[in-house]
């Protein structure tokens, strides 16, 4: 999915609103680990949280990650 939506959109700004879960799966596969390491290490995604994926020179780029700063307000 991930690496479709960034050939059909190359240079645009993209929102993919998503559960925590394929998230995960999305985050682990971009850093080429497996997605049991997310959970050996009790790392969730909170509702609402905000996670920015860029892609560069073929390379993506995970810029923030499951940031719930907006909560704070």
């Amino acid at each position: 999915f991930y690496w479709d939506v960034v050939a059909r959109h190359c240079g645009d700004t993209v929102i993919v609103v998503t559960h925590g879960m394929a998230l995960l799966a999305l985050a682990a596969a971009l850093r080429s680990v497996h997605i049991s390491e997310y959970w050996h290490n009790k790392i969730f995604i909170g509702n609402t949280s905000v996670t920015i994926v860029s892609f560069a020179s073929g390379v993506p780029n995970i810029e923030l990650f499951n940031s719930v700063e907006h909560l704070t307000e």
